[in-house]
């Protein structure tokens, strides 16, 4: 499988020692609360019954990012194999006839078109897939722009809840 990068962020209800123990409502059942202590990152899970306080901890110091990290990579090894764009040949009897792998994608056509061909590897031959459109996105909002409208609506400091019940 090749190496996929998603930009997949998962964010769990963390809090300070002091902002948990400000908490006085039964934890819902299954909802993970990170506690962060002076010197380690500490996991409690809600049971419906008991408070923060008197939930046991799951266990010493957790490491929240990689639990997180292998749950994502166990789901991405159950999609198979994806496609990978290898590069971008001039005609289509310019495309490799081996060592290819299944999924293996070029782009075909010459720098200066505008749209290329996408041709990918089934195992046993080239097929086409598509074309890939040269779009013009210059009347799209930058991720700089969108950053510098959304700096004054979102403050690092804000608490975003999505989704909770306590």
């Amino acid at each position: 499988m090749s190496n996929t990068t998603m930009n997949v962020k998962i964010y769990l209800d963390t809090k300070t020692t002091e902002q948990w123990a400000a908490v006085t409502q039964a934890i819902p059942k299954g909802y993970m609360c990170v506690e962060l202590a002076e010197n380690a990152t500490l996991l409690k899970v809600g049971d419906g019954v008991n408070t923060f306080a008197d939930l046991p901890y799951t266990g010493a110091v957790i490491d929240v990012d990689q639990i997180v990290k292998d749950a994502v990579a166990k789901e991405l090894e159950k999609l198979g194999a994806v496609f990978d764009i290898k590069g971008t040949v001039a005609s289509v009897s310019e495309l490799p006839a081996e060592n290819n792998e299944k999924g293996d994608v070029y782009l075909v056509g010459g720098e200066d078109d505008d749209d290329l061909t996408e041709y990918y590897w089934t195992g046993s031959k080239w097929d086409f897939m598509g074309t890939a459109v040269n779009v013009d996105l210059s009347n799209y909002y930058t991720k700089a722009e969108v950053d510098g409208l959304l700096e004054d609506c979102i403050k690092s400091g804000d608490t975003l809840i999505l989704n909770c019940t306590l």
